[in-house]
């Protein structure tokens, strides 16, 4: 038996075994709160995911005639990505909060999951919305 699971039981006279109720609690406090750390998670994810998507949304709208940089074509082809990103997380979290299991994943592995997708989709992102800009400077008319 591992440590914690000691704490879970006190023996009662004899070999007879009782649960411990104050150790209950407290186990049910730590998943709800394991929970609801996914939860608030998940709804910063998907936040930032749609914001994300608005600003591919925006770069495809800058084109003025011009046709856009091939990598900015390229991420805002991708925007679907950014919808499917959050139902992924979204079922994950279902998962967790409906599972029947003594005990759950910690919240911080899907808190780092979540934001390396995140930074993988933005920094792309970013780049290809500040490029119609970069090619707008360089087709001016110098002095």
């Amino acid at each position: 038996m591992d440590p914690e699971s000691l704490h879970l039981f006190e023996i009662k006279s004899g070999n007879t075994f009782e649960k411990n109720p104050k150790h209950d609690t407290s186990t049910r406090k730590k998943k709800s709160m394991n929970k609801l750390a996914h939860t608030l998670v998940l709804a910063v994810f998907g936040i930032a995911c749609y914001f994300t998507w608005g600003i591919l949304t925006l770069a495809s709208r800058t084109g003025h005639g011009e046709g856009l940089p091939d990598f900015t074509t390229l991420c805002i082809g991708l925007r679907p990505v950014l919808i499917v990103l959050p139902i992924i997380a979204a079922a994950y979290c279902l998962w967790i909060w409906f599972r029947k299991a003594e005990r759950l994943p910690s919240w911080m592995g899907f808190f780092a999951a979540t934001t390396s997708a995140l930074v993988l989709v933005t920094f792309p992102t970013l780049i290809a919305a500040y490029l119609p800009l970069l090619k707008a400077i360089n087709h001016l008319p110098s002095n």
